[in-house]
C-alpha cells in the first residue's frame, strides 16, 4: 500500500508500505493491506511502518490519518526519524 507522511513543511516520506502503525488518539491503530476507509486523528507519538527494506519509526506530532483503498495519507504537525 502507498504510505505518504506529511508535515505542514513538506512530504517526508512516500513508499509502498507492508504494514502501518500509528498513535491514534484512542490508542494505537495498524493499517494493513485491504483496511477500510477511515479518517481518524492522531496524536503526538511513534508512527512506524515496515517495507521492503525494513521496519522504520518516526516521532511525529499530532495530526490525522486517512485510508482509502491502499493508499495511507498521515498529515502531522512534525515527524523527525529515530
Amino acid at each position: 500500500m502507498n504510505l505518504q507522511i506529511l508535515t505542514p513543511q513538506a512530504e517526508v516520506v512516500r513508499t509502498e508500505a507492508l504494514s502501518v502503525s500509528v498513535p491514534g488518539v484512542l490508542g494505537r491503530m495498524q493499517i494493513l493491506p485491504g483496511h477500510t476507509q477511515i479518517i481518524s486523528l492522531l496524536k503526538a507519538g511513534v508512527l512506524a511502518y515496515e517495507d521492503l527494506k525494513g521496519r522504520h519509526q518516526w516521532h511525529v506530532g499530532a495530526g490525522h490519518i486517512e485510508v482509502v483503498k491502499d493508499h495511507v495519507t498521515v498529515a502531522v504537525d512534525s515527524a523527525l526519524a529515530s
